[in-house]
């Protein structure tokens, strides 16, 4: 099994944060919103093709 060398300066963790903060400031902050970022993360990040994000069927 292969893993994500993920670090906090990559850019789609970076932009993870972001919208983090930005749900924050706007008080979006519940599970359906931090979900979906963290979904587009995993979408980022499973770019190369021994990694496939799957969506949560329970949304």
């Amino acid at each position: 099994m292969s893993t994500l060398n993920l670090k906090p300066a990559n850019a789609p963790v970076r932009a993870y944060y972001a919208t983090l903060q930005k749900f924050a400031k706007g008080r979006f902050d519940n599970e359906g919103n931090i979900r979906g970022a963290f979904e587009d993360l995993l979408k980022k990040c499973a770019g190369c093709p021994i990694h496939r994000a799957v969506p949560s069927r329970d949304g």
